[in-house]
């Protein structure tokens, strides 16, 4: 959630591990398991998320955490802060269970046939530190059209809507009634496809741009066949760069369907 207080998730994920382990090893393989590819960074504030440089691991003071802990940073705009918490809990959690309960929590290797207690690895991850770093990174200022823009350049696999759908003019029956029938074939895609018809098109389209829209498409009279070559064609219009192409309405579905795979 967005507002309210902070949610935390410590997940403690289970899994065989060699005993002598490198924690640096470590913080790679889930650094690298947590981190999703964005867009390129071109905003000045635009955040990264680090190791710290040169940040050794951290003992814990309960001596729980024998080869301790790490933390990733990452560049906000008011400053360096933290955003994920990794703990290398080694297998003191298992041991423990097996010691208390007197069952055996031993993992055996198959290919080895050699038996040992799986070390446990427990990232701590923040929703709402996490939602403002995508934020952080995806905001954009840019100039179209000689105004300043303001977009969310979002990854369209987390954009919270895929596509917007609108007719040239709302007051023209046959261009809402062929908008809808695209809209509906497109959230055969994904449901997540925005209808906007109020204002022109412009405003349509930096409203969507603001919320982080990949794509925009407008249905004229083209797509009526005013134009008969132009039959069921549609704009689809992309946020990062204003640029507008000519798609059938299979095209469209295609272009949004890639992204999202």
């Amino acid at each position: 959630h967005l507002s309210g207080a902070p949610m935390e998730s410590q997940p403690a994920l289970d899994f065989p591990a060699d005993p002598a382990i490198d924690p640096d090893d470590l913080s790679r393989m889930v650094g690298g398991a947590l981190l999703v590819p964005g867009p390129p960074q071109r905003a000045s504030n635009a955040g990264h998320i680090r190791l710290p440089k040169g940040a050794n691991w951290y003992d814990n003071e309960a001596g729980f955490l024998r080869r301790g802990g790490r933390d990733f940073e990452f560049d906000y705009p008011f400053g360096r802060k933290e955003l994920w918490g990794l703990a290398y809990r080694t297998d003191f959690d298992l041991s423990a269970h097996e010691k208390g309960s007197g069952a055996s929590l031993a993992y055996l290797d198959e290919e080895t046939k050699e038996k040992f207690i799986p070390h446990v690895i427990e990232p701590s991850l923040g929703v709402d530190r996490t939602v403002l770093a995508i934020l952080a990174s995806a905001y954009r200022e840019d100039d179209m059209g000689g105004e300043v823009r303001t977009y969310l350049a979002l990854s369209p696999k987390i954009a919270p809507v895929k596509a917007m759908v609108s007719s040239l003019l709302k007051n023209k029956p046959e261009l809402v009634l062929k908008a809808r029938e695209v809209r509906k074939e497109l959230q055969k895609v994904h449901p997540s496809i925005a209808w906007d018809d109020n204002g022109n098109i412009g405003k349509r389209y930096r409203r969507q741009d603001e919320i982080g829209t990949p794509f925009c498409i407008t249905i004229d009279f083209d797509t009526l066949g005013e134009h008969p070559e132009l039959l069921d064609t549609v704009t689809l219009r992309h946020r990062d760069t204003g640029e507008q192409e000519r798609l059938t309405i299979t095209e469209a579905a295609a272009r949004i369907r890639a992204t999202l795979a």
